[in-house]
């Protein structure tokens, strides 16, 4: 519902990586760059370009920690160019994990059950370490948003210090794919509902990260016959009905097993006060009216279009400031769609 435009640059990639090694067993990596090397190899044999793709991943790794090893445990350890294949792995660019995914969905039961077995430790290593240390605090920060992004309904900013109001939701969940259970963009900060709703779901869905995430997914609303501005608004919530809509399958199945379109329903007096104050503000009389309270000539506030409308209707109205508040894209998309609207 709310993409998460964020791309992760070098320097915070090498923070990530700290903070994921740090208080790690050897052991633990090793077992890592075994596992790794056991799925590339099964990639190298049934498909030559994906396997050169994150070849040219480890490749930028081991010139990154050539020039500039990462310190970890306070600098009392460094991760050098020997442990490339690990680092370029948790940090792949989210285009190359999915093709991974697909990839690996194509192996054998055999093949794919013996890579679990050896991914184990990389799920071990996320329940053990990821809240305890503050990597999902990091995670969240550093996403930009503050909103969840599957159903935009709950906050996910971090309240204090030393908690964090987001869950990490495993996009392609860690009991299946342990091995994208560190990877930076398979963490998905979401609320505790759409977290544990969507948990193990074996339906295709749109992760937050995808090319033009959501773009086609419209929330919409239709009104009983003979609701105006005038009907009060205890009644305009009683007639009031929320969509929500995608041309894409992938999205909808998003809508479908996080049961967020049920959500949105207990919303309807937010929806009806937006869907009022449209009806409004579309008169031209009434909005040259409220207009003029905040830009008189007498009194000078200096106010922009777009801080009026987002002061009228009490959300972020644009689509850069999605991510900054809860029903933001309800409040768009309504307002975006009265031009063609039958009131």
């Amino acid at each position: 519902m709310i993409p998460i435009d964020k791309r992760i640059d070098m320097e915070e990639k090498r923070e990530y990586i700290s903070m994921v090694f740090s208080r790690i067993a050897n052991r633990t990596i090793n077992d890592m760059q075994y596992a790794i090397g056991k799925l590339l190899n099964e990639i190298s044999i049934v498909d030559l370009e994906l396997y050169k793709r994150i070849q040219s991943e480890i490749s930028i790794w081991k010139n990154e920690l050539s020039v500039k090893e990462i310190s970890v445990d306070q600098g009392i350890r460094k991760l050098t160019s020997v442990l490339a294949d690990v680092c370029a792995w948790i940090v792949m660019p989210y285009e190359l994990m999915c093709d991974m995914y697909r990839r690996i969905q194509k192996f054998s039961d055999t093949t794919k059950n013996d890579l679990k077995s050896k991914f184990e430790c990389c799920k071990n290593r996320y329940t053990n370490t990821f809240s305890k240390y503050g990597i999902n605090k990091w995670i969240v920060k550093t996403t930009g948003i503050q909103v969840c992004p599957y159903c935009n309904l709950s906050y996910t900013y971090n309240r204090t210090s030393q908690a964090a109001s987001a869950q990490l939701d495993h996009f392609y969940n860690k009991s299946d794919y342990p091995m994208f259970a560190l990877c930076y963009y398979n963490l998905i900060p979401s609320c505790y509902a759409c977290n544990h709703i969507k948990s193990d779901s074996d339906k295709e869905l749109v992760s937050p990260y995808a090319d033009r995430a959501f773009e086609h997914m419209k929330i919409s609303w239709t009104l009983k016959p003979k609701t105006d501005e005038k009907v009060p608004l205890l009644e305009m919530e009683e007639n009031i009905s929320i969509q929500i809509e995608s041309t894409i399958p992938e999205e909808n199945n998003n809508l479908k097993e996080m049961n967020i379109i049920e959500a949105y329903q207990n919303h309807k007096d937010y929806a009806a006060e937006v869907v009022k104050k449209i009806m409004i503000y579309n008169n031209p009389q009434t909005k040259k009216l409220i207009s003029s309270a905040f830009k008189n000539e007498n009194i000078n506030l200096a106010i922009t279009d777009e801080e009026f409308e987002r002061l009228y209707f009490g959300n972020y109205m644009n689509k850069e400031d999605q991510g900054k508040r809860i029903l933001c894209k309800l409040a768009r998309d309504f307002y975006n769609s009265t031009k063609n609207h039958p009131n």
